[in-house]
C-alpha cells in the first residue's frame, strides 16, 4: 500500500521524476500520462487521502505480485474517475523488497460513455482489496 500511496501521489502532483524512481519498466511514458491528465482529468489532483485503500482493487498475478487499481483523487471530484494501474512484484534487489510498473491509466467513469477505456472493473471473486 506505501508504493502506490507513494506512486499514486507523484503522479497526482506530476512529479515525474520521482514518479520515475518509484517504477520502472512502464508501459506509458510521463508524457502520454500528463497528457491522459490534462485532457480528461479534472485538476486539479490531489495527494490520495489515508483511506484510499478503499477504493483500490488488487488482483493475483500468476507469478508473484499484484495488479493494483487506484483512483486518483481532484479537489472536484474525489476520488476521480482516472485510475492508475500497477504490477507490484518482488524483487529481492531493490531497497524495500519491491518492483513497480505503471502498466495502464484509464477512465472508469461516464464522462465520455463512447471511450472504449471506459469500463467497469471486472466483479468476482479474483478482485478484492489487498
Amino acid at each position: 500500500v506505501g508504493r502506490v500511496r507513494a506512486v499514486g501521489d507523484a503522479v497526482s502532483a506530476r512529479d515525474w521524476e520521482r514518479a520515475a524512481e518509484l517504477t520502472s519498466g512502464n508501459r506509458l511514458d510521463w508524457e502520454e500520462v500528463d497528457d491522459f491528465m490534462t485532457t480528461y482529468g479534472w485538476p486539479p489532483f490531489t495527494p490520495l487521502p489515508d483511506d484510499f485503500e478503499k477504493d483500490m482493487y488488487a488482483a493475483p498475478l500468476r507469478d508473484g505480485g499484484d495488479w493494483i487499481d487506484c483512483l486518483l483523487w481532484t479537489e472536484a471530484e474525489r476520488p476521480s474517475d482516472v485510475e492508475i494501474s500497477l504490477t507490484i512484484i518482488p524483487d529481492p534487489d531493490a531497497p524495500d523488497g519491491l518492483k513497480a510498473s505503471l502498466v495502464r491509466m484509464r477512465a472508469i467513469g461516464f464522462r465520455h460513455p463512447e471511450r472504449h477505456d471506459q469500463k467497469p472493473r471486472p466483479a468476482g471473486p479474483a478482485w478484492t482489496l489487498p
